[in-house]
């Protein structure tokens, strides 16, 4: 309550500035200057990430589509590593805002049903204290008026990080890692999965494996950004 009545007074006094080029910004909910977002490319690839994702995985594709707005450059790299380890939570909030303007730019995930954030295992949750895919899930619902479940899909295995892995010792990593605990609420839905990076596309098409296993009619994935 006390944040609630005082914050207009500070952002009054000092008001918010790009986290990048320190322009005072004119929204308090934004934390990058619109100069600077413009300059995070725009993922762009002839056939889409889905065909990539066929390219690299093959027959074992689960995924039925697949999106990502901005590339993983050094900006968004930073910002990304904000949200995930140093409690910057409301660059989530950012995230969301920005990847609901993109979706409505580009036409993707107009048939969903269900809003779903790639899980972390518990242990890896209690260390963080959160979600970062969870958080940035929850705010794309918001714009999106489409619901979020955050527990119909577990993870399982606390797998090794992904990220010096090539794309079979990234399959291998994460298969049979996540399991789906309540498939009535998946079942005949079109499932929209979320996660912060796309890389190679295996963490989500092992989610996506699964939910389809336990009844989803569809699944595609949304990245905010792809490496």
């Amino acid at each position: 309550m006390i944040h609630r009545i005082f914050k207009p007074f500070v952002d009054f006094l000092y008001p918010p500035n790009c986290v990048f080029c320190d322009l005072v910004l004119r929204d308090a909910r934004e934390i990058i200057c619109e100069s600077c977002w413009d300059s995070i490319p725009r993922y762009s690839q002839e056939g889409g990430i889905i065909q990539e994702l066929r390219e690299k995985i093959g027959e074992g594709l689960m995924l039925a589509d697949a999106f990502a707005p901005w590339e993983f450059d050094t900006k968004m790299q930073y910002l990304i590593h904000q949200l995930k380890y140093n409690h910057h939570k409301r660059i989530s909030q950012e995230f969301g805002r920005r990847m609901h303007r993109a979706l409505c730019e580009s036409m993707f995930g107009q048939d969903i049903d269900l809003i779903v954030p790639v899980p972390l295992h518990k242990s890896r949750r209690r260390k963080r204290g959160y979600n970062q895919s969870e958080l940035i899930a929850l705010s794309l619902a918001g714009y999106m008026s489409v619901p979020v479940d955050t527990s119909c899909i577990t993870r399982t295995v606390n797998t090794q990080s992904q990220t010096r892995l090539d794309i079979h010792q990234r399959m291998s990593n994460v298969n049979n890692a996540f399991d789906v605990a309540n498939p009535e609420r998946i079942r005949d839905r079109s499932v929209l999965l979320i996660d912060d990076v796309i890389t190679t596309g295996a963490t989500m098409n092992a989610c996506a494996a699964q939910l389809l296993a336990n009844g989803a009619r569809r699944v595609s994935g949304l990245s905010v950004a792809k490496a």
